[in-house]
């Protein structure tokens, strides 16, 4: 599970410095492994990678062979939602970027040249994206997406 949440980590970090990326959000820090807890204003945005759990899909018995394990982590990304208001306009300019960003995400998470996630890995899914609302913490009003990852990997059998 590190090692695949390292490679993630990886993605990201690559990711957020593409002119693509760069158009839709800025984000000065790399990504972190797990949640930081207190972060300061000026580190928002930033995206965490959070492990969720690990479950078998095929085992096998006896001293040699493969076993399949799903794990399932979360790519979390935090804005600071007064950075993107705009007195002009109507819309919740940080909801939209997040989209965009998390859409970004996606593609990069499940193309076939980023699927080897530090193994053997026989499936990438993004199970769902949810968008949470604003919350306050300390005074600071924060929204996050938060990607649901589930990756199949393959991995020689350990008696």
């Amino acid at each position: 599970m590190e090692a695949t949440i390292d490679a993630i980590i990886e993605r990201l970090d690559t990711l957020k410095d593409t002119p693509e990326f760069q158009e839709v959000m800025q984000i000065g820090t790399s990504a972190w492994f797990d949640d930081p807890g207190m972060v300061h204003v000026d580190d928002f945005p930033y995206f965490f990678v959070q492990p969720m759990g690990e479950t078998p899909a095929s085992e096998t018995m006896g001293l040699s062979g493969w076993d399949v394990r799903t794990l399932e982590i979360n790519v979390v990304l935090m804005v600071h939602v007064p950075s993107y208001f705009d007195p002009d306009t109507k819309d919740d300019d940080a909801s939209r970027k997040m989209v965009r960003a998390m859409n970004l995400v996606r593609k990069t998470l499940r193309q076939k040249s980023n699927i080897s996630l530090a193994g053997t890995v026989r499936r990438v899914q993004v199970a769902n994206i949810n968008y949470m609302p604003n919350m306050v913490d300390e005074g600071v009003y924060v929204r996050m997406a938060v990607m649901t990852l589930l990756v199949q990997k393959q991995y020689q059998h350990e008696a």
